[in-house]
């Protein structure tokens, strides 16, 4: 992931833009395991992290926290890999 948004930044410095590099510095202070920009970029698209597994890395709600301090207007969702994958049920046609 941080291999990519690197490789995206040499591309042009325009693709991760001012809001996404200020959050991966504050995710990258917190100890963040992992950040990619995806989508437009720049000043669009949107930002992954991951969360560290170690007792000195940053948890996710800190993380959250720390992006919501950056920008109110961020909306900040925690997710989680699911251990079953995805489901789907056909429902009875009525």
């Amino acid at each position: 992931m941080r291999a990519c948004t690197n490789s995206q930044q040499e591309l042009h410095e325009g693709l991760v833009g001012p809001a996404h590099a200020a959050a991966i510095e504050e995710a990258r202070r917190l100890g963040a395991a992992g950040w990619k920009v995806n989508g437009a970029g720049g000043s669009g698209g949107s930002l992954t992290l991951v969360a560290g597994s170690s007792a000195t890395s940053a948890t996710a709600p800190a993380l959250a926290r720390a992006l919501g301090a950056l920008d109110a207007g961020w909306t900040v969702l925690e997710l989680a890999p699911s251990r079953v994958g995805v489901v789907v049920e056909e429902l009875p046609m009525r």
